[in-house]
């Protein structure tokens, strides 16, 4: 959506039209705020409000003061005094009336008399905030009907605040985090966002779900018989889905026949700018023909959606079959490989040489002991050390291109590291460092991997850097950059973890008598990495909480830093 203030403004996918344009002047500020209509009938976000401006003063998060009727409260590891602020939070919310505040008097004029019945109602308002230091502010408040939940709005609130987890905030936070990054990316930095998809609730049957897209029925339990109890009724198991999956893409391949050229499509009319009146249909919203068959892509995409539906099956409570008495548990194999329902690639470096600034003692030993602990977890590792400039990113382009959509992935990097405006750098052993400039142009920028996962489309992604050791540059008359890494963000399937917290120095020993070939933080996570049916968020805090501990017994501050955006739980072994 165009803002004629020099940005534009990007939209969840749906089939939006503008149904009014209002000035309104709030704390002394003037905004524009925008009333956007879905046309669907049963759209489950019938209305949009967007508002902007061009603040001259300071401007506070939404998220610095605590809404009493706010949830979900999310800051995206973002604060008031830095020059990019972040915000979501969810409200259970009823339409305001009109003259509830200024704040909402100018939008009841988009407010069509046809929709009351989509509009009244218990609903969740979503709010999406992003500000610019003495610049930009853009909000989105999208109102979003709960209809077919097992939780009226208040109760999902309630839910959240004690702790609860349930699946429409899960599905909410899938939501609300890429808007917020795609507002930044349009709004404040003015580049082109990723697109933003449409909420989704989730699925009121996830097994049946399941056993739908697997092209499996439900399998109807036998009548018991007196006095007897019933049968649980028969699950499908993952095998079962695994060789559904492989008859189904044999089939399609023997079915595949070339297909007839299709007639060129008349050419769509130039798109037009978002105004009052006017249809705003994004270009995913347009049909195509189905296809005659099942490609080999779709099974690809289909498989990581089962496995997906899996783990959130998963994290309901488990119905235990009824099994006869008599029948022991199967004994476990001491030499069971790890069972996992994606393929698992790892990318591991170790740079200790560096030429032009202090070398390091455990960098290759800590990425070999990974390398082989993630292959003893399923993954096939690429281990590399002593890496310089192009082959970093030579590297980093092959592992890319390897990544299917649905894969588990794990980067790992251990060795010279350094933050340059906010943003992480990895160093290549050939770094000389002379200037900022040279430093942004061959090091390995950290969020360019964390960005190249997701679009791979990971189904689950793990970047681990042991890279929080004292500024190389310090030295010889330069200081380059700041003391450790700075904090960063994940995007949706996300995990990041730093071996230090933003400014801290990561331990090398305990001390002179420590013989450990280890890093002090990679020494624990091996340890941890080992124990089976341990989730990798329950693991990479535990090994936090002991390298907090070792530090301090040595009179070092050394906390990880864990930036954790996955939904669901996800294992190394089981």
């Amino acid at each position: 959506m165009p803002t004629g203030r020099g940005y534009d403004i990007p939209l969840p996918e749906a089939r939006w039209r503008v149904t009014a344009v209002a000035d309104m002047n709030h704390g002394g500020n003037d905004f524009r705020v925008v009333t956007l209509r879905d046309v669907e009938p049963q759209a489950r976000m019938p209305y949009l409000f967007i508002r902007h401006a061009m603040l001259p003063a300071e401007w506070t998060s939404p998220c610095e003061k605590l809404h009493p009727g706010a949830f979900n409260v999310n800051r995206y590891f973002t604060r008031s005094n830095e020059l990019f602020t972040r915000c979501s939070r969810l409200f259970p919310s009823e339409l305001p009336k009109p003259d509830a505040s200024d704040w909402w008097a100018g939008m009841h004029r988009g407010i069509e008399s046809a929709d009351a019945s989509r509009m009244s109602g218990p609903m969740l308002l979503a709010e999406v905030t992003v500000t610019q230091h003495r610049g930009a502010f853009v909000r989105a408040e999208v109102f979003i009907r709960t209809d077919g939940a097992d939780l009226s709005p208040s109760k999902m609130r309630d839910a959240w605040r004690a702790g609860q987890t349930h699946p429409w905030i899960g599905r909410l936070q899938q939501f609300l985090g890429p808007y917020v990054y795609a507002l930044e990316e349009g709004a404040l930095k003015k580049n082109k966002p990723d697109r933003v998809a449409a909420f989704e609730p989730p699925p009121k049957d996830v097994e049946e779900q399941i056993r739908r897209m697997a092209g499996s029925q439900p399998r109807e339990a036998p009548a018991a018989a007196p006095n007897r109890p019933a049968a649980a009724p028969a699950q499908v198991s993952d095998a079962e889905i695994a060789e559904r999956i492989r008859q189904m893409a044999q089939a399609s391949e023997r079915s595949r026949v070339p297909a007839p050229t299709p007639a060129p499509a008349p050419a769509p009319p130039p798109q037009a700018a978002v105004s009052a009146g006017a249809m705003a249909t994004p270009p995913q919203a347009v049909q195509v023909a189905a296809q005659p068959s099942v490609s080999a892509a779709d099974l690809a995409r289909l498989s990581a959606e089962i496995a997906r539906l899996r783990d959130e099956l998963k994290s309901r409570p488990a119905v235990a079959a009824a099994a006869p008495a008599s029948a022991p548990p199967p004994k476990p194999t001491a030499a069971a490989a790890p069972t996992t329902q994606a393929r698992r690639l790892a990318l591991v470096i170790g740079n200790d040489v560096y030429q032009s600034v202090a070398k390091l003692q455990n960098a290759r030993t800590d990425a070999r002991a990974m390398a082989d602990a993630l292959g003893r977890a399923g993954y096939k590792v690429r281990l590399r050390t002593d890496l310089g400039e192009r082959a970093m990113k030579d590297e980093l382009r092959a592992f890319k291109a390897e990544i299917q959509g649905g894969d588990e992935v794990l980067f790992y990097f251990a060795g010279h590291g350094v933050q340059l405006s906010g943003a992480n750098y990895l160093l290549p052993t050939d770094i000389r460092g002379e200037a900022e400039d040279q430093v942004r142009d061959d090091a390995l920028l950290l969020q360019k991997v964390l960005d190249d996962l997701q679009e791979r489309k990971a189904r689950f992604a793990l970047a681990i850097v042991d890279a929080c050791r004292d500024n190389p540059f310090r030295s010889a008359g330069r200081t380059l950059g700041g003391r450790g890494l700075a904090p960063t963000t994940a995007a949706t399937g996300q995990m990041v973890m730093f071996s230090a917290g933003a400014g801290q120095q990561a331990l090398d020993r305990l001390g002179e008598r420590d013989s450990n070939p280890n890093g002090l933080f990679t020494r624990v996570l091996l340890k941890e990495m080992d124990k089976p049916d341990v989730s990798v968020d329950r693991m990479l805090r535990t090994v936090r909480n002991q390298v907090v501990e070792l530090a301090k017994s040595v009179g070092h501050e050394q906390v990880p830093a864990l930036y954790d955006q996955t939904v669901g739980e996800f294992y190394l072994r089981r």
